[in-house]
């Protein structure tokens, strides 16, 4: 009985552990709390606003170059996202909003999804459609875009 009771508690131990360390990574981890795409007809613009669980850091990079925090987005205007419609998965998506490549040029680029650029920044996805500033307050980041930038 005291084996038993002293393998619950090593265990009780390592469990509490485990779960304190699981929570401090995903503390650590920037995740989106709410997120908006609104158009605004006066200035024929869409304002994009994300909220994130801290504040977000987007010019650090690691040795091999990848930002510390960042986010990317999906558009299809049509609303019928490709990738439950079959191959090619992203062949009909109007954009890619690249909050990747924050650290690279300071702003928020616009890429069509198709066909690869030769850009090293890229990630894999399309030329450059255009770019905007964005504004960072608190965990809260917002920009603009014209229409053209996402379809």
């Amino acid at each position: 009985m005291k084996l038993i009771n002293k393998l619950l508690t090593i265990f009780t131990v390592c469990s509490f552990s485990f779960v304190v360390q699981l929570e401090k990574v995903l503390a650590a981890t920037l995740t989106v709390i709410s997120e908006s795409a609104v158009v605004n007809k006066n200035t024929k613009e869409v304002l994009f606003t994300i909220n994130f669980n801290k504040t977000p850091d987007f010019l650090s990079t690691d040795e091999f170059g990848r930002q510390a925090d960042s986010f990317q987005y999906f558009i299809e205007a049509d609303g019928k996202f490709p990738i439950w419609r079959g191959s090619p998965y992203y062949s009909e998506l109007d954009a890619i909003v690249r909050g990747e490549e924050i650290h690279v040029a300071g702003n928020i680029r616009f890429r069509k999804a198709l066909p690869s650029s030769s850009d090293p920044n890229s990630g894999g996805w399309g030329d450059i459609r255009g770019s905007v500033p964005y504004n960072l307050n608190g965990n809260t980041v917002s920009f603009s875009a014209p229409p053209q930038h996402i379809n």
